[in-house]
């Protein structure tokens, strides 16, 4: 995750060839035995490369180390000067101490020293003395309270002009949270890793899905971002077994659904198994954007998780199959906390290699944080410069994720020409 590594030309390239290797490795491995010469050179290759990117990942992390040790002794030497300025200016405060105590002695005994002269002339020539001609007019009276400060007024004041500063605080604190702007903007405020970020694709409009998007385009940059995010979950999980992703983000409008649709079909294109689950019952909309509806009639998949097979449907284009949501919302938190879901992946982890989960909003409902308890992967997405800092941490924060399992941030609707370091620009 360090930029240096990131930014690296050498890494990226041999992570390329890294993920071109594996592609033909998984391909070899699903025609051939394992002891074909052939999936044999492909693991030797695999193993190669992926030494040469942890020689390279070494190399960069001996370049930090010596900038930290010279940056060690340049502290070492400040800290040492910063001591001698110390005793030294400790030293001047004490002098100047003695140096004021000596002028206040001085000043008072000048001052005694002129009441006795102006005394002793006044004594010498009594008659010198001009006579004041003035009378009492009338007496002043003894005050009942202080005239200033007003204190009731000052305190009013202070208040109208604290609440105004307040006020002015918070709206430039609400204008200066824009949302992040790169992956590493998204790291440092979540704690999280930023998994990709998707750009956006121009020309398909707003109310359109960009899943038809990755199979006219399969070397667009969109669809290679999605390609590096499952490599680079592939290669953070590959001491386990991962097969089960949940997408979901903190508000509505952050394209969660089209993400987990165009994935989908993406995986399922070249090779995978995929079953897609709309869990989203409150406000569903896969169903209107894949080319065949669910066969059946029931409320939802949830409502009988033993015959969930008879709900699902196959998407003719690409092979990919689903469960979508219908539009019934009545004791789903219920359903979930039961554990019905749970029953329903269980049984597809068998028949699936890959389980994608489209859930809710984190702060409209609670229903994401009852479905990432069956994830293996949590997947956020966040918008770019659009969804707020605080909100999305808050909405990890709900959502609870537990250390075993492996989260991180999506940005998406990026723009290429404001994010070209996060995201890959294609190559055909």
């Amino acid at each position: 995750s360090d930029p240096a590594v990131l930014a690296s030309p050498v890494i990226q390239q041999l992570r390329a060839q890294e993920a071109a290797a594996e592609r033909n490795r998984s391909t070899l491995a699903a025609q051939v035995g394992p002891k074909h010469p052939d999936l044999i050179a492909a693991n030797r290759e695999v193993a190669g490369l992926r030494a040469q990117i942890n020689a390279e990942i070494g190399k960069v992390g001996r370049s930090i180390k010596t900038q930290s040790m010279a940056a060690d002794a340049r502290v070492a030497e400040l800290e040492k000067r910063q001591a001698a300025l110390q005793k030294e200016g400790a030293t001047q405060t004490a002098q100047q101490t003695v140096l004021q105590t000596l002028q206040d002695d001085v000043t008072s005994k000048r001052k005694l020293y002129d009441d006795f002269l102006i005394t002793m002339a006044q004594t010498a020539k009594p008659g010198d003395t001009p006579v004041v001609d003035a009378r009492i007019i009338s007496s002043a009276d003894t005050p009942i309270g202080p005239s200033s400060p007003r204190f009731g007024i000052i305190g009013l004041l202070a208040a109208i002009v604290g609440a105004l500063g307040a006020t002015a605080w918070v709206l430039g604190y609400s204008q200066l949270d824009s949302g992040f702007d790169n992956l590493t903007d998204v790291e440092a405020a979540t704690g999280l890793p930023g998994f990709a970020s998707i750009p956006h694709v121009r020309g398909i409009g707003r109310r359109r899905l960009p899943d038809q998007y990755v199979l006219d385009n399969p070397n667009s940059p969109f669809t290679e971002a999605l390609r590096a995010l499952r490599a680079r979950v592939w290669w953070a999980t590959r001491d386990r077994t991962i097969k089960t992703v949940l997408v979901t983000s903190s508000n509505p409008g952050e394209g969660k659904s089209s993400f987990s649709l165009s994935l989908g079909r993406l995986a399922a294109k070249e090779g995978y198994r995929v079953l897609l689950l709309e869990c989203d019952f409150r406000r569903p909309s896969l169903e209107g954007a894949l080319p065949q509806q669910s066969v059946g009639g029931s409320p939802n998949f949830l409502a009988d998780p033993a015959n969930w097979r008879h709900w699902v449907g196959t998407d003719p284009v690409t092979g990919m199959q689903y469960l979508t949501a219908s539009d019934d919302n009545r004791n789903i938190a219920a359903m979930l906390e039961a554990g019905r879901l749970e029953t329903i992946l269980e049984e597809a982890k068998d028949q699936y290699d890959l389980l994608i989960i489209d859930s809710p909003p984190i702060m409209k409902v609670p229903d994401a944080m009852l479905l990432a308890r069956s994830a293996d992967v949590v997947m956020m997405m966040v918008r770019w410069r659009s969804t707020r800092k605080r909100v999305v941490q808050e909405a990890i924060r709900r959502l609870y994720i537990s250390p075993e399992k492996l989260a991180g941030v999506v940005l998406t609707e990026v723009d290429p020409r404001h994010a070209e370091q996060d995201m890959y620009a294609g190559y055909a």
